[in-house]
């Protein structure tokens, strides 16, 4: 009888090792790793409101972000950036089209950058 009960228990942490045990060093390790990724490096930010980034984003969408270069270089025109609000409001998605000093104006649906057509993608 004893050896049934021996293995019992043995089939018993087999179990609790594949159901509870392992999940938990294979998470455990990764949970630290994203959550510094996230708040260091990448975040994904959904797409919430407004036309004004497409045809190339739409409402829904899912874009990674990446927080690393702007530590190296200013934002250039071109570049597709989150703007973070105060406190209770949505982040935006925008695309840079001038830089500090440039004058910029719309004329006929156009956006110009110092008198010229700014250099934006279909």
């Amino acid at each position: 009888m004893e050896d049934r009960t021996a293995g019992f228990v043995s089939c018993a942490r087999r179990v609790v090792w594949q159901g509870v045990l392992e999940p938990i060093t294979a998470v455990g390790p990764a949970l630290p790793i994203a959550l510094a990724t996230n708040v260091t490096i990448a975040e994904a930010v959904t797409v919430k409101d407004g036309p004004s980034m497409e045809p190339d984003l739409y409402r829904g969408y899912r874009v990674m972000t990446e927080k690393v270069s702007y530590s190296f270089h200013a934002p250039r025109p071109g570049d597709v950036v989150v703007v973070e609000r105060p406190e209770g409001e949505e982040s935006l998605i925008k695309r840079v089209v001038a830089l500090p000093g440039e004058e910029i104006q719309v004329r006929s649906g156009r956006a110009m950058v110092n008198g010229r057509p700014a250099d934006e993608p279909c």
